[in-house]
């Protein structure tokens, strides 16, 4: 399990933190949550952030779950959709990113590493659009 989060813009009030969950598993999806509106805004408030992911007291907290779509005929890039279904998520990972676990959210860009077929995943958070590449061969020499 790799978790990573994404909190470019704390003073903008239409922009929710996002957590990323990987999980290790053959169908494991990547798991983006946003925490209640009011759980932030009371945060915020107070100072004391430790409730974040626990409560919803409005019912605005939301899970969703990654969803690629390869570019016809290239394997390698495409883009990407977040939806509520975990069925969707699975079905996905399992075709597309099999066993991730290394996760990191760097100005706008999520990376996910996928161990079982040596796979690093760069998200564009902003534009939807996603590359991949071998870990084989290159900066992680094989791993």
């Amino acid at each position: 399990v790799g978790v990573a989060y994404d909190n470019r813009f704390p003073d903008d009030v239409n922009f929710r933190p996002k957590f990323f969950l990987t999980e290790d598993a053959p169908k494991g999806p990547l798991e983006r949550f946003q925490p209640s509106l009011q759980a932030l805004a009371d945060a915020k408030a107070s100072g004391d952030y430790s409730n974040l992911l626990h409560i919803d007291p409005d019912g605005t907290a939301q899970t969703d779950y990654l969803v690629i779509t390869p570019d016809t005929g290239i394997n390698t890039q495409g883009t990407f959709i977040w939806t509520a279904s975990l069925r969707d998520g699975r079905r996905n990972a399992r075709a597309y990113f099999r066993n991730c676990e290394g996760i990191d959210v760097r100005n706008g860009m999520l990376y996910m590493t996928c161990k079982v077929d040596k796979l690093l995943f760069i998200l564009d958070l902003d534009a939807m659009t996603y590359t991949q590449s071998s870990t084989i061969k290159g900066a992680f020499n094989d791993q």
